[in-house]
């Protein structure tokens, strides 16, 4: 299920390191959060570190993706050319992508129903700026392995320890 912890703000600032979970939802609605699950920046979902498979805000017991551990998911589904059929709801991997879209530059809510953008927890190496993500289509069974800048809003998935 796609995370959805903390506060809803409006989606025309940043996400701020003030103790508080933030989240956008989808054109600023909560009902879009319900059904989709939030919308987080990276530093945000981080809880503010660094560290690959870090906690972040994902619950006790669970942590944020590293890189290394989504191409492990989908190297076990088959490989990126045909795994997003698997993760997408209906996929029969149990994983039930949900296609909530993205936000970038303060309310510019893209894609909903289209695509699903997923963080990792690593931080791309040639940029301090972006980290990686993980996309799925509706009209496609592959996944494309990203770079985002880390201002963007996407959905999160946690995985067990």
């Amino acid at each position: 299920k796609n995370l959805n912890v903390g506060t809803f703000i409006y989606g025309v600032g940043d996400q701020t390191n003030n103790y508080v979970i933030e989240k956008f939802c989808y054109h600023n609605e909560i009902a879009n959060c319900n059904a989709f699950g939030g919308l987080y920046q990276w530093w945000e979902l981080m809880d503010y570190d660094t560290i690959a498979s870090s906690q972040g805000i994902c619950p006790s017991g669970w942590h944020v993706p590293s890189n290394p551990e989504w191409d492990q998911i989908i190297n076990y589904l088959g490989g990126y050319g045909v795994a997003g059929a698997a993760l997408k709801a209906g996929g029969g991997s149990g994983f039930e992508a949900l296609l909530a879209g993205w936000v970038f530059n303060c309310q510019k809510f893209r894609q909903m129903g289209v695509q699903a953008f997923f963080w990792s927890s690593s931080i791309y190496s040639y940029s301090s700026l972006y980290a990686w993500s993980r996309i799925l289509s509706w009209n496609g069974n592959n996944v494309v392995s990203m770079y985002e800048n880390q201002n963007d809003g996407l959905s999160v998935r946690c995985l067990k320890d």
